[in-house]
């Protein structure tokens, strides 16, 4: 698949805007987000922030809007927020994976240390490499399975158009990398 928008495209500006030397975040605002994969599309989205070398991530919205956020949207903007108004917050399934995917960002800066801490271990090495080819190959592929959702929401979805959905092997592939990852942090641990 040919992608043609910003860093995977070598776009020139975001080079400058990388070696800029500030803080960056990504932020997302897509209408119609209820129709993209929660796994795909807002687990991943902290996953390709590491990826790309970004600082954080950004929304719109937590939780905003004065019409009914429990139905389905038929205004513009409906389905934005990320948790349900309730007596108490209502976390979406949008806003759980979001919690997923900084968690899984977490357990890799984790593993990061610990092969920074071990580098220079000759006992570790063969560990020590194994860990960053997991590292390398986890964010390969997240990067994969969360494009489509990503190229796709900026061709504006419409209500009626097709959803981006996930398979049971997307949430193999999350539960396998942060497997993967918790091994081997717990192994350059001892």
């Amino acid at each position: 698949m040919q992608i043609s928008f910003g860093l995977l495209a070598r776009d020139p500006r975001m080079a400058r805007i990388i070696h800029s030397g500030k803080p960056i975040w990504s932020y997302e605002a897509n209408d119609l987000v209820k129709s993209i994969s929660p796994l795909r599309y807002s687990r991943a989205n902290a996953w390709r922030a590491k990826y790309f070398g970004f600082q954080g991530i950004g929304f719109w919205c937590h939780s905003r809007n004065r019409v009914d956020l429990w139905f389905p949207g038929t205004k513009k903007g409906q389905e934005y927020a990320l948790v349900y108004p309730g007596r108490l917050p209502v976390p979406s399934a949008r806003w759980e994976a979001v919690r997923d995917g900084l968690e899984d960002i977490a357990a890799i800066t984790l593993l990061e240390q610990r092969i920074e801490a071990e580098r220079e271990k000759i006992g570790k090495r063969r560990l020590i490499a194994q860990a960053q080819d997991a590292i390398r190959i986890a964010l390969n592929d997240v990067m994969e399975l969360s494009d489509w959702a990503f190229m796709e929401s900026r061709d504006y979805l419409r209500p009626g158009d097709r959803r981006i959905w996930h398979t049971w092997a997307d949430i193999e592939t999350f539960r396998r990398h942060r497997a993967t990852i918790a091994r081997l942090t717990l192994a350059l641990s001892r």
